[in-house]
């Protein structure tokens, strides 16, 4: 007699963990124009910090988005399980930066993932969101 072994199981016998990937679906609101594009980034801590490249990065033109009350969403799949932070710019004027005013205050709309109230970039301590194996709704308010 034979026995057959699942795939997962040899994954435990073999000390590897399978990798299971979630859904996260991000609404943002607050977008004021509807010139220019949304940039929604999907960081990791090191990209987060500055030490890694981002996960995943979305632009939706905020025109065609717009649901007449000033949200969007946009959706990140496949997303291993893990700890993330979503960070969201509307490049209202498409020269790829978020401008600043006086003192380094942005002109145009921005907001991170749990809408941190700070005046500093936030901690990622204060922006993560745990992605499982089920899709998570997120909202950004954009300041």
């Amino acid at each position: 007699m034979k026995y057959q072994i699942p795939a997962v199981l040899w994954l435990v016998v073999l000390g590897v963990s399978p990798a299971f990937a979630g859904e996260l679906a991000v609404s943002i609101d607050g977008v004021k124009k509807t010139s220019g594009t949304l940039v929604v980034t999907l960081m990791d801590e090191a990209a987060w910090d500055g030490k890694g490249k981002s996960i995943q990065v979305q632009t939706v033109a905020a025109q065609s988005a717009i649901d007449g009350k000033g949200r969007v969403t946009v959706k990140f799949v496949d997303v291993p399980e893990g700890s993330y932070a979503v960070g969201v710019i509307h490049d209202e004027n498409d020269n790829h930066k978020l401008d600043t005013g006086l003192m380094g205050i942005p002109k145009e709309g921005w907001g991170n993932s749990n809408n941190p109230k700070v005046w500093r970039k936030p901690y990622f301590s204060e922006v993560k969101v745990n992605v499982g194996a089920a899709p998570l709704p997120i909202v950004i308010h954009l300041h």
